[in-house]
């Protein structure tokens, strides 16, 4: 176990942005337990990672090359531990307990609800973050990287605040700094795509259904990802599981998004994402059917991440979808 593990599970930067500060300031509160963990790594490891990764290496030194490679290996190491520290606790969450962060003092007297989710309208916001007694708070990220909920956040904080929405929203159980030291991470991204025929949603009777290769420009831990729309009187049921490779289950869970479509408004009356969280041999049963199918539904274990039953409009559905399955290029394209 690395030593200052604690301390980066709690910056929403992570190690990528902070290693090498930390490692060159002799003043920094964790500078000697860094050096530690570093010189720890073993000499086997670090010979592997440096084949494999050798053109990164290339300008460095030889004086500088061993460390320059040990850095690199802990910021990969440390975030794949937080990702899989993080998804242990969220599995084994009960509705009977208040998970963390919710068992702090942070969150006397705050409601949680039967999913752990928590009304953004009991947290304080500068609408890039979220606070709470001093202390800054995060989205739980949708994917192994700690940014990966970052542009969903945003849009919930702005439709919260400047606009009235009733978000509900789980917060990572590991992120908590103070307000004095904390820096928001802050990036812009553009999404895109062609746009779904909500007319066509209007008139449907039967299943319309469709299955995406995990390939191209989206992220490399994608298998494939399900959708359906299920017509059921005058509403049409969505529903749409982006599935993990099984070699990425222990950092991550697959993305699962419903929604209820009002025929008669054109509008969504119901909107939530979660992660569901598989085990080795719950993912190789999941890989044999489609999410359109009733075997699927008691595989697995489901934490939701936010929910709005808000009426909302079809384009503040599109932002929602495409920011909670960020950097999946198909539903990118296929809901925006």
């Amino acid at each position: 176990m690395y030593q200052t593990l604690t301390y980066f599970e709690k910056q929403q930067m992570l190690a990528f942005h902070k290693v090498s500060e930390i490692y060159d300031d002799t003043y920094h509160a964790i500078h000697d337990q860094l050096i530690s963990d570093l010189k720890s790594i073993s000499a086997a490891d670090i010979e592997d990672f440096a084949a494999r990764y050798h053109y990164l290496f290339e300008r460095s030194s030889d004086e500088d090359r061993d460390m320059d490679i040990r850095k690199m290996f802990f910021e990969y190491e440390i975030a794949r531990t937080v990702a899989k520290k993080r998804l242990k606790i969220l599995e084994s969450t009960e509705k009977v307990v208040r998970q963390s962060p919710y068992d702090l003092e942070d969150f006397s007297g705050v409601s949680i609800d039967e999913h752990g989710l928590v009304s953004v309208k009991e947290l304080e916001s500068d609408h890039f973050s979220l606070h709470k007694n001093g202390y800054a708070y995060q989205l739980l990220p949708c994917l192994d990287q700690f940014n990966s909920s970052h542009w969903l956040g945003l849009l919930i904080l702005k439709e919260t605040f400047s606009n009235g929405r009733n978000f509900k929203i789980r917060l990572d159980p590991l992120m908590r700094e103070p307000d004095e030291t904390f820096r928001p991470y802050l990036a812009l991204m553009q999404l895109y795509g062609k746009k779904l025929d909500w007319n066509r949603l209007k008139s449907l009777q039967s299943e319309d259904f469709g299955q995406w290769l995990g390939d191209g420009l989206s992220t490399s831990s994608i298998l494939t990802t399900d959708y359906v729309w299920r017509p059921e009187k005058h509403e049409v049921h969505f529903t749409c599981e982006e599935i993990p490779k099984p070699e990425c289950i222990a950092m991550r869970g697959s993305r699962y998004l419903h929604a209820i479509f009002d025929k008669r408004t054109g509008n969504i009356t119901h909107c939530d994402g979660a992660l569901r969280i598989y085990d080795q041999t719950e993912i190789e049963i999941r890989q044999k059917f489609h999410v359109r199918q009733p075997e699927v539904r008691k595989i697995g274990k489901r934490v939701k991440l936010f929910l709005i039953d808000d009426e909302i409009d079809q384009e503040l559905f599109m932002s929602l979808a495409t920011n909670f399955l960020v950097w999946n290029e198909d539903a990118i394209a296929y809901f925006n």
